[in-house]
């Protein structure tokens, strides 16, 4: 889990130095045509090994605003299209990675970790803002959109795993003003 990291961006460029990569980054043209709309919810099911890790390390790098991907994205597909340069590394970036949490003995255990890590990262990335007196997550994100006036939107990247399938929540977008 994390806010705004360039991990997914090194995962991504490992990826590439792979003597086997096969150039799946049209997805993204289907997502930039959700972007404000309606059908901006998105999910992704495959199989066990299907590749849905390697999807969220593609969204991650291509929308994220704290790496400079252009030239790595300049030489795929996804640059041919009109909606490339609009959305490339414009967005604020949570990446859920549901496998990454330990298993706890209950349900809210579990969410209750996923949403202590989203916190710490929210409030170590936004520290100019005090939103220690929010106990709620929903709360602090409200908070530092108020305090900093963001018009951007958070991309999420969801990977989530049990013993039967696999998920991916490929964009979740959250649109503060619509939301507000």
């Amino acid at each position: 889990m994390y806010l705004n990291t360039q991990l997914g961006f090194e995962n991504f460029k490992m990826r590439l130095r792979s003597k086997i990569f096969v150039d799946k980054s049209m997805i993204i043209e289907i997502l930039n045509e959700r972007v404000d709309t309606d059908e901006r919810f998105i999910c992704i099911t495959r199989p066990r090994r299907f590749g849905k890790s390697q999807l969220t390390y593609l969204l991650e790098s291509y929308y994220s605003k704290v790496v400079e991907s252009a030239q790595i994205f300049s030489q795929l597909k996804i640059s041919e299209t009109e909606s490339y340069e609009n959305h490339l590394n414009k967005y604020n970036v949570i990446k859920i990675d549901f496998s990454s949490v330990a298993i706890s003995d209950t349900y809210e255990e579990y969410i209750g970790r996923v949403i202590d890590f989203l916190v710490n990262d929210l409030e170590e990335q936004y520290s100019s803002v005090d939103c220690k007196k929010y106990t709620r997550l929903w709360d602090k994100l409200d908070r530092i959109y108020m305090k900093l006036y963001q018009r951007d939107v958070l991309v999420v990247a969801i990977n989530y795993s049990d013993k039967r399938e696999q998920h991916t929540c490929a964009i979740r977008q959250v649109d503060y003003e619509q939301e507000m």
